[in-house]
């Protein structure tokens, strides 16, 4: 997940996540191998101790992004929260082809839900809409001319416009404009209900985040 004022600002809350889970693995793995005493129940308490600091991240990070949309709604504006919806990434192993252990634990372990879940219930405990849009193909596609382009070490160059830009950036931006499309097709407004929503955007044609109003976006 990755915060953004302005793409010099980025921070990239998901390597914190995957520096801990690494830690924690590395940890485990090294109990087994030197057959520690009592070494079900230590491998217990280390889980334990990952799971908070992964949830303290999740919960803070969140935290940051609604107190954002409500500084927007005190300014005059009216902010949505949208999330990219990410679904298929964590693909069944496929017999006869080669995978990547490490890659796989990497996205396996990745608290995906937990994070759609916290800003779930934050947003909309503040009286913010939030919404979950299809992220399918927004991060291989340019969101100037919205051509294929080329991801390398989280960094988007785009062959046909010569753009060069932090990928979680732009994918939020592709993100947040496949929102902004929904609601202008569906002629469809932002104001704020009697009750506000949750939605999900329906999928048309072409995964973490991004909030619509003021600049801000969120991605994992």
């Amino acid at each position: 997940m990755v915060r953004f004022g302005s793409e010099k600002e980025a921070r990239l809350y998901g390597r914190e996540v995957r520096g801990i889970r690494a830690h924690y693995n590395h940890l485990r793995k090294s109990i087994g191998r030197k057959k520690v005493k009592h070494g079900i129940k230590v491998i217990k308490r280390i889980g334990d101790a990952e799971r908070r600091k992964v949830r303290d991240i999740l919960h803070k990070a969140t935290r940051m992004i609604v107190n954002e949309a409500k500084d927007l709604r005190e300014r005059g504006f009216e902010p949505v929260i949208v999330v990219g919806d990410l679904k298929g990434h964590r693909k069944p192993r496929i017999k006869g082809k080669p995978r990547c252990r490490k890659k796989n634990r990497k996205i396996h372990t990745m608290p995906s839900y937990q994070i759609k879940e916290m800003l779930r219930y934050k947003s909309l405990w503040e009286g913010i809409p939030i919404a979950f849009v299809n992220e399918s193909y927004t991060s291989a596609r340019c969101h100037r001319c919205k051509s294929d382009g080329i991801r390398k070490k989280g960094l988007f160059m785009c062959p046909n416009c010569g753009l060069e830009y932090n990928s979680h950036l732009n994918a939020a931006n592709n993100i947040c404009d496949r929102f902004l499309g929904y609601m202008l097709g569906n002629r469809a407004s932002v104001n704020m209900p009697q009750t506000p929503t949750a939605f999900s955007v329906p999928e048309k044609g072409t995964s973490g985040e991004a909030m619509c109003d003021g600049g801000s976006h969120l991605r994992w």
